[in-house]
Parts: structure tokens; sequence; C-alpha cells
């Protein structure tokens, strides 16, 4: 009905079936809604959240090109910076390491003040991008400062995820 909420509404439906790892349907949630976005905050969270469905259901050049359009559209420094760590988070599957710690080095500079989370996030991907190069004290330092970013921001799943890393760079040490 052309309703002015109804992108939102989708977007709400994507983001609850995210959650339930229900990948394809997200993808037809944000197709709907990306094309009733009205609003370029809207259009640019739906666009994301499809790159994350994308990279999810193994879809790595198509999340690169999703997270590319978001950060097209971004308006704000926060928008931007979430869809470079998309594209990053991307660029690392894909194996396209150099591009992928550029992508990042923009994500860290595009805040002036950046939530701890996000910090963190950051960090453990470069720290990720660094196990494939061989690289090893840029995989612990990485992950290291991930781990402080998470606690910080007391949050148990990034926390995780850094111990996670600094396992991977004690295995890497051998």
């Amino acid at each position: 009905a052309q309703d002015t909420g109804a992108a939102k509404a989708y977007l709400d439906a994507a983001r609850a079936a995210a959650v339930s790892m229900a990948e394809e349907s997200v993808l037809i949630l944000c197709k709907r809604g990306e094309s009733l976005a009205n609003d370029v905050e809207t259009r640019v969270e739906i666009i994301r959240l499809k790159g994350d469905a994308l990279l999810v259901l193994g879809r790595t050049e198509d999340s690169i090109a999703a997270f590319r359009d978001a950060l097209a559209g971004s308006a704000s420094d926060a928008e931007k910076c979430h869809a470079l760590i998309g594209l990053a988070e991307g660029l690392r599957v894909a194996s396209q390491y150099e591009e992928a710690i550029s992508v990042l080095e923009q994500a860290e500079s595009s805040m002036s003040e950046m939530p701890e989370l996000i910090k963190a996030r950051i960090r453990y991907l470069q720290g990720s991008i660094m196990f494939p190069l061989g690289n090893i004290d840029g995989c612990r330092q990485n992950h290291e400062e991930s781990l402080k970013h998470a606690k910080l921001a007391q949050n148990a799943e990034a926390e995780a995820s850094a111990l996670s890393g600094l396992g991977d760079a004690h295995y890497l040490r051998g």
C-alpha cells in the first residue's frame, strides 16, 4: 500500500530472520524493503543486512558488491564505517587481503568517536587477515587489541571471537 513505514517493517523482519539464521528469507525481505525504501538510512541498512546474508550463504562476490553499494549510499560516518567493515569481511573471505587491510584502515579513520565494539571488530578482522599472511606478531597483537576493546564493550561474543583469534595466533606460532 506504499506505506512510508513499509521499508522499515521489512528491515525489522529481515533482522528477525537473520537472528533465526534464515538467510534466504533475509534476502527476500531485503529485496522487497530495498525497493520500498524512501530514505537513505533505511536503504543502506537494508543493503548491509543483505550483504551479511550473502556472505553467510557463501555468495562472497555478491556480498562485496552489496557492501560497495552500501558504502556509496552512506551519508553518515557511522554508516560508512559499518559498510567498510562488511566490505572488509567479504574481501578477507575472498583472499583479497591487501584491499581488506586498506578498507579496514579507512574504517578505523572514518569515525571520530568509535564505539569499543566497533574497534574490537576492526582489530579482530585485521588479526584474521594477518593469519593467512603468516604475520604472527600482527595476528597476535590485533587479537589482543580486539580482546581489550571487547572487554571494554562488555560484549561476550566479541571477547570469544578475540580469544579464538588469539588461539589462531598461538597455533601459527607453533
